[in-house]
């Protein structure tokens, strides 16, 4: 899982990707 942290460093910009992406595979 060491990739979820490279997930975190991305720009702000790509956040709402990554919220999007993350919200159903973490369920939060």
């Amino acid at each position: 899982m060491n990739n979820v942290i490279n997930w975190f460093e991305i720009p702000v910009a790509e956040m709402d990707r990554a919220v999007a992406f993350y919200e159903p595979v973490m369920q939060v």
